[in-house]
């Protein structure tokens, strides 16, 4: 796989992404739980990025989420950075790609970006707040398996199937 096709699939996933987290999520939403592609994007590339790329798209995530909603770019960028870092810490611990990982992994995703995005922008209502981040943990998780699949045909050099 080479660097620039990384690039290139990572920009356009994250473009997709934030469009749809703009025109879809709340229309696929069920009850509080809302999916966030901005966040499940972080968690989908984290064994391609490594640590220190993980938290880039972290950052960059941040500043997408933060955009879209109008939001604080401050608070939406660190707590997206720091998940992102945690995540490609995990995945530093050579973890083997299944369905179970990606779905762990966007779930922990969620979990810590809302987490941390909670103690630096407190919330009015904290179990609204509770309940919609699992909701939107384990809307990521069921929507990460079918998406890790496919990112792991572009992104995969044919061997690793093997």
């Amino acid at each position: 796989m080479s660097l620039a096709r990384a690039w290139l699939v990572g920009g356009v996933f994250f473009l997709v992404a934030t469009g749809i987290q703009q025109s879809a999520a709340v229309s696929m939403s069920i009850g509080l739980a809302r999916p966030n592609f901005l966040l499940l994007a972080i968690s989908l590339f984290a064994p391609y990025a490594g640590r220190t790329g993980t938290g880039a798209l972290g950052l960059l995530s941040g500043i997408l989420q933060g955009a879209i909603a109008g939001a604080n770019l401050t608070a939406y960028s660190l707590s997206r950075i720091l998940a992102g870092l945690a995540v490609g810490q995990l995945h530093q611990t050579e973890l083997a790609r299944t369905a179970w990982v990606a779905a762990l992994t966007a779930f922990l995703t969620v979990a810590v970006a809302q987490t941390i995005l909670l103690f630096i922008a407190p919330s009015q209502n904290l179990g609204a707040f509770t309940l919609a981040t699992m909701g939107t943990a384990i809307y990521n998780g069921v929507l990460a398996v079918p998406l890790d699949w496919g990112l792991s045909k572009v992104l995969r050099p044919p061997a690793y199937d093997r």
